[in-house]
């Protein structure tokens, strides 16, 4: 950038510049512009192997939540199945319990979802309410495999 001041003002206004400081103001120029150049350059490779590492974390992420949505089911699919082996009359009366279980399930998902996806700015509201519906769906089923238990 010194050169390129030499090049435009760093000369006398009533006298041009000789050759020889021109071709060094040039050069000077062409200099910073390939520094600025392998600068730009390597701030792209790190954008892009911290973009590569964003999709590893977020691949390791998506496994994660998968896993426990998937254990979160088959919690509910055993529920169901203890439910069936009731006599009738204890299995109606909770049956709309476990409907109510399946639904919290749901909003938990999409709560978890959420999360997952939601800009940095929004995760600390948005996992506040994951918190509440993993709260309300551990409660419920807690209070349900109470009433599943035998007596």
């Amino acid at each position: 950038m010194v050169a390129l001041g030499l090049l435009l003002g760093g000369c006398d206004r009533d006298k041009a510049p000789s050759a020889q400081q021109a071709t060094e103001a040039l050069g000077s120029a062409r200099d910073d512009i390939a520094k600025a150049k392998t600068s730009i350059d390597a701030i792209e490779k790190q954008s892009g192997e911290l973009n590569d590492k964003i999709k590893s974390q977020r691949a390791e992420l998506n496994a994660v939540v998968e896993k426990r949505l998937a254990l979160l089911r088959q919690h509910l699919k055993e529920d169901e199945e203890r439910l069936a082996r009731l006599p009738a009359p204890q299995e109606n009366e909770l049956r709309p319990r476990l409907a109510e279980l399946a639904k919290q399930l749901e909003d938990v998902t999409a709560k978890l979802n959420a999360y997952r996806d939601s800009p940095p700015e929004a995760s600390a509201a948005t996992l506040a309410a994951l918190e509440k519906s993993l709260a309300a769906f551990s409660e419920a089923r807690r209070d349900l495999e109470a009433k599943l238990q035998p007596t």
